[in-house]
């Protein structure tokens, strides 16, 4: 109980094995999720799906997509993927980019 301060600073300062860059990094790609709203066309529902990428990102692949007439293929924050054709696309609605939600529920 006796030691200095600058000796626990200085030990809560370094960094702890296996713990680093790639959590930092993993928490900062969640910090930029973006909701993605789909509407297919003959459903009734919407497709959700949170992206892990920006919203320019996502243009680019629905524009890409689109254009080629092919799958629109994504991958959601948890790791689902999500195949719609992109000619069955009647809308697509991207939403602001989230901040890590707060609460108890699942990341």
């Amino acid at each position: 109980m006796d030691r200095p301060v600058s000796a626990v600073s200085e030990r809560l300062s370094s960094p702890i094995p296996g713990c680093g860059t790639v959590e930092a990094a993993t928490f900062e790609q969640r910090g930029t999720a973006v909701e993605i709203k789909i509407g297919v066309k003959h459903l009734a529902r919407e497709v959700v799906v949170d992206l892990d990428q920006t919203a320019e990102a996502f243009k680019e692949t629905f524009e890409k997509a689109l254009s080629d007439g092919s799958v629109l293929s994504l991958t959601d924050a948890h790791g689902r993927q999500v195949l719609i054709p992109a000619e069955a696309v009647a809308y697509v609605e991207i939403g602001q980019p989230n901040a890590r939600p707060v609460g108890f529920g699942s990341l």
